[in-house]
């Protein structure tokens, strides 16, 4: 639902390929412990770490961020009436029990930006702050790009074929590297 409002608000509107890429990053559930004591950068302050962080993203993206937080609130606000609770099960945690979707968190944006821009996993990785381990960026990476592929059919049945080609654009801006890399485990 948040996707569709987003997408329909035009928040997605006017960014790069690595922009659209990192505003999709916003879109994925994150994980409960993602913000605690046991993750690289849990604690105290977080919130304004955060917002400190954004500062330094391309105004384009921090101007989707900000659409994208109001579509948020129009679908929460839709959802009051029917007293709804949306919780992303026990993999994701969920936003207290209030009513909606889950915050937008921009924790993984820089990072994604970075990738998407062609910088290397490890200069990727430094531009996260520690919000993330490692492997969290490259499971981060690898579900964003199938939700970018989501959001592509959607906008084809939406009709927006531009936005539909940039969004499979910014997926195949994605794949590539240690993150798309087959398991050393597997044959084939």
């Amino acid at each position: 639902m948040l996707a569709v409002e987003v997408m329909m608000s035009g928040a997605l509107r006017g960014l790069s390929e690595a922009e659209l890429a990192a505003a999709a990053s916003c879109l994925l559930p994150q994980r409960a412990a993602a913000r605690s004591a046991t993750s690289p950068a849990g604690g105290e302050g977080d919130e304004r770490a955060e917002a400190a962080a954004e500062l330094d993203l391309p105004a384009p993206l921090q101007r989707a961020l900000g659409q994208m937080r109001g579509a948020r609130g129009r679908v929460v606000a839709a959802l009051a009436p029917v007293s709804a609770t949306v919780g992303v099960g026990d993999e994701g945690g969920s936003d207290g029990g209030a009513a909606g979707p889950p915050p937008i968190v921009s924790a993984l944006a820089r990072a994604t930006l970075s990738w998407a821009s062609g910088a290397s996993f490890v200069e990727s990785h430094q531009a996260c702050f520690g919000e993330a381990w490692e492997g969290e960026l490259v499971r981060a990476l690898r579900a964003l790009e199938h939700l970018l592929v989501d959001l592509a059919a959607a906008a084809e049945a939406l009709g927006d074929a531009d936005l539909r080609s940039r969004l499979e654009a910014s997926g195949r801006a994605l794949h590539r590297g240690l993150p798309f890399a087959p398991s050393l485990f597997l044959n084939g």
